[in-house]
């Protein structure tokens, strides 16, 4: 139990923190991540055991997945695809687990439960360098067409394709 406690400090820390001085990407990831523990701790609250496939954890990890791909396709950043690449490992544990269900239940647990602190980590050094990039007053972008509508506008050649 504490381990789940000091998980739940952890990113409770972080998305308030990202919420506080990150964009509208950081904030967008933090609810997100939020969002998806609320719903893991609501599904995961009938009594999970890792001796199979938790499918409805599978139904809150590719909620997530697919709201970190989307973000990372359309964020200027690069951090949300790491964030995106650690949830498919997440997602794929799952898969790993219906395809095969004699994998070791810790090893299923330890990958779906502690994928999330390096995703913790990404969230907080990603709010870190968008404040630091906000401080020292350069053109910040939240998202690519804001970058390539400020580029347009300012004459610079556009690439097609």
């Amino acid at each position: 139990m504490i381990v789940i406690a000091v998980f739940i400090g952890l990113l409770t820390l972080a998305a308030g923190y990202a919420q506080w001085r990150g964009g509208a990407p950081e904030k967008l990831a933090a609810t997100a991540m939020f969002g998806a523990m609320l719903a893991t701790l609501w599904v995961g609250s009938h009594a999970p055991s890792f001796n199979g496939t938790q499918w409805e954890l599978l139904v809150v990890d590719f909620g997530l997945f697919v709201a970190l791909c989307l973000l990372a396709n359309f964020a200027d950043r690069f951090w949300p695809m790491w964030l995106a690449a650690f949830q498919l490992v997440a997602v794929a544990s799952h898969g790993a687990s219906a395809y095969n269900p004699g994998i070791l239940p810790v090893a299923y647990w330890w990958i779906v439960g502690k994928i999330s602190y390096p995703m913790i980590a990404i969230l907080v050094i990603g709010t870190l360098r968008h404040d630091r990039r906000k401080r020292l007053g350069g053109p910040e972008f939240g998202w690519t067409h804001e970058r390539h509508r400020a580029r347009a506008g300012s004459g610079e050649t556009q690439w097609t394709s």
